[in-house]
């Protein structure tokens, strides 16, 4: 049920999702950060294939996709997918296949991948299980030396004050904070080798400074991007951003 109210809003906020509800949510700079952190740790290569499980309306697809060979990008909001149709075909890019998709369902890609890349996806699975068969999906689609990049709410967050581990957001659906050494151990149960674990948005201040101070949030975020790749991070960032090989 969880997930059939999850897709419902998802549906009915994808047109306006990238331009006004994220960035009035977390702030211009916070979204600049998550981009930042994400993509320096997949380093698209020219002759990489990527799958983007969960790619909502492309934030992170689109940038990807101009900077390797094929994207695969699926998400189970079919609007959402819409979206980033529209989206590509006005930036003129044309190496994307899309389909919508649910990440716990086995992947109906013919073609294994290079990189998977999942952001902000596994924390709203509403199920131990489900959650495991989605890592498990994006193990099995990967290239042997693969590497899987992905990012999850953090428990072990000093900015968790306020909120649940597990339970159901203001919105109606499922969300779950995993622990540094929760990620760590779902990822080992699929057999992923090599696991970095570290935090970004270390600083809680962009949702209070909104637009205000920009040189001050532009120092911020960029200070933020550099401790992110410090072990301490994995305990102070409002998100884990993980790393993993097949």
């Amino acid at each position: 049920m969880g997930q059939e109210i999850e897709i419902q809003y998802r549906d009915q906020v994808a047109a306006t999702y990238e331009t006004g509800w994220y960035t009035e949510r977390m702030g211009c700079w916070a979204e600049w950060l998550e981009k930042r952190v994400i993509l320096n740790r997949v380093n698209p290569q020219q002759d990489d294939v990527i799958l983007d499980a969960g790619c909502g309306t492309g934030r992170l697809t689109r940038p990807l996709a101009r900077a390797c060979k094929k994207v695969y990008a699926m998400d189970f909001s079919p609007r959402s997918i819409e979206v980033l149709n529209e989206k590509a075909r006005q930036e003129g890019i044309h190496n994307i296949e899309s389909l919508a998709w649910d990440v716990t369902q086995p992947f109906p890609l013919s073609e294994r991948v290079d990189k998977v890349v999942s952001c902000q996806v596994l924390q709203h699975v509403p199920s131990e299980g489900g959650r495991q068969h989605a890592l498990n999906n994006m193990h099995a689609q990967l290239c042997d030396n693969g590497r899987l990049i992905l990012s999850v709410y953090n428990w072990r967050s000093l900015f968790t004050r306020g909120y649940v581990k597990d339970g159901y957001g203001p919105e109606g659906y499922y969300v779950h904070r995993f622990t540094p050494a929760e990620v760590i151990a779902a990822l080992q149960r699929c057999g992923f080798t090599h696991i970095s674990v570290r935090g970004y948005a270390n600083f809680g201040v962009y949702l209070r400074l909104q637009d205000r101070y920009p040189h001050l949030q532009q120092l911020i975020a960029r200070s933020d991007e550099l401790f992110s790749r410090c072990d301490i991070s994995r305990y102070r960032g409002f998100w884990l951003i993980c790393t993993a090989k097949k």
